[in-house]
């Protein structure tokens, strides 16, 4: 009888621990966000002219999701991936290039492209780096509920 109420109430414990962890399932950096993405003037000899781009982003139970611009129509971007509990994310942006002398070997408008973001979130902002052969960044800043 004993051994049988342990194990009952060992279940019923680890039962609640499992119910808390779930009814406080938000992850930490879960919320809107503001996004800057900044790209420098390239100096190689297929060089790009300076822009930057400022749109808004979600994060839900770790998905971040954010999109300059409708998907595609040129200059959009849609930035997705995933942050990690300890904010760590590894996003993927891609969309449309709207100004050849804006990118580098002049692409044409409207030709899409691809790219990955390495990024690092704490509780108010966070920074990302452009992955690949252009140097841009990420800022990232939330947003007051």
């Amino acid at each position: 009888m004993k051994l049988h109420l342990a194990i009952v109430v060992g279940f019923l414990s680890v039962f609640e621990i499992s119910a808390a962890q779930t009814a406080g399932s938000n992850y930490p950096f879960d919320g809107a966000w503001d996004v800057l993405y900044d790209c420098p003037e390239s100096s190689e000899k297929e060089g790009a002219r300076s822009f930057d781009k400022k749109f808004s982003a979600k994060i839900e139970s770790g998905q971040f999701v954010g999109s300059y611009r409708a998907e595609g129509v040129p200059g959009n971007m849609q930035l997705v991936g995933v942050v990690d509990q300890e904010g760590v994310a590894d996003l993927e942006a891609h969309g449309h290039t709207v100004d050849p002398r804006a990118s580098v070997n002049r692409l044409q408008r409207g030709t899409a492209y691809r790219f990955k973001v390495s990024a690092r979130f704490n509780e108010k902002s966070g920074s990302g780096e452009r992955i690949g052969r252009r140097t841009c960044t990420f800022i990232f800043s939330r947003q007051k509920p």
